[in-house]
């Protein structure tokens, strides 16, 4: 058994070091892809056995690509917990059909392996419903947390899933494209039952945590929300009180690392438009949450 558990200890080691993967010299704080006039769009992040995985999306002439469509697909980052040895690794959701931009959404585990949902923006598309083209939430999975396949499945109408695991085994999600905020609970990421359906946030791109008993949502640009129950009714609109943790980044997300700290991640905004440079922050929470 112990020689097992190595084994497949040193596979996990070395598919992260595969050779479609290659290390970036220290932490990509504020960094871009080295591409001309390419970008880092949305960040999302989680752990995954003893790894920080680091997805953006790339972006390329500031959203303007195809004709405003955008074009993005989800790149993939990953370092040790403790921030160190940086890795780039294959585009996690690369675009392989005319009509894809991919939308936000978030890493969680089902069945052992690292996941990461998303949604597929085929709105941006002229005549989408007349041709039949598939809109909305799905997600790839990866058996080696490097190379990822798509499920297939299409499993809810928001463009910008956020799906985490919860501490009862079930999957959440939170919900808040074009309007339809809400909080989700699945058994199978396939039928989904309401918890909240009247968060008071409505803006895009949700990213909820706990942290210590306390619940926090942070939303697109400028929204975030506490709670000390998670209850539904007792969010705090900690943007209106200037609560908020932005500090200057969009769309930021958040996930614990190594020693039960928590770490944000985002992007600055670039003068000429939507995308930036890839920024990291350090939370840390006061005694009152």
């Amino acid at each position: 058994m112990t020689v097992l558990l190595f084994a497949a200890l040193f596979a996990a080691v070395d598919a992260i070091h595969a050779p479609d993967s290659h290390p970036l010299a220290g932490c990509p704080q504020y960094w871009t892809p080295p591409e001309n006039d390419t970008w880092v769009g949305d960040v999302v992040l989680g752990t995954f056995r003893g790894r920080l995985h680091v997805f953006y999306l790339k972006d390329r002439h500031h959203h303007k690509s195809a004709e405003g469509m955008g074009c993005h697909l989800f790149a993939h980052l990953s370092a040790k917990d403790d921030l160190t040895d940086w890795m780039e690794h294959p585009d996690a959701v690369p675009l392989t059909e005319w009509w894809q931009t991919v939308g936000t959404g978030t890493p969680f585990v089902k069945d052992g392996r690292l996941c990461l949902a998303y949604g597929y923006h085929t709105e941006r598309v002229d005549g989408w419903k007349e041709l039949k083209l598939p809109a909305g939430a799905t997600w790839s999975e990866s058996d080696d947390a490097v190379h990822f396949k798509p499920s297939g499945v299409f499993f809810h109408e928001t463009r910008n899933p956020t799906v985490y695991n919860r501490p009862d085994g079930r999957f959440g999600m939170v919900t808040g494209y074009a309007g339809m905020g809400g909080m989700y609970v699945s058994d199978d990421l396939l039928k989904w039952e309401p918890v909240d359906e009247k968060l008071p946030g409505r803006g895009d791109c949700p990213c909820y945590f706990t942290w210590n008993g306390h619940h926090y949502l942070i939303q697109n640009f400028t929204q975030m929300f506490h709670s000390a129950s998670g209850k539904p009714g007792t969010w705090e609109d900690w943007g209106a009180s200037g609560d908020d943790v932005y500090e200057g980044l969009a769309v930021p997300m958040v996930c614990e690392i190594a020693d039960g700290r928590r770490l944000m991640a985002g992007w600055l905004m670039h003068p000429e438009g939507w995308g930036g440079w890839l920024v990291f922050r350090e939370l840390k929470q006061r005694p009152d949450g």
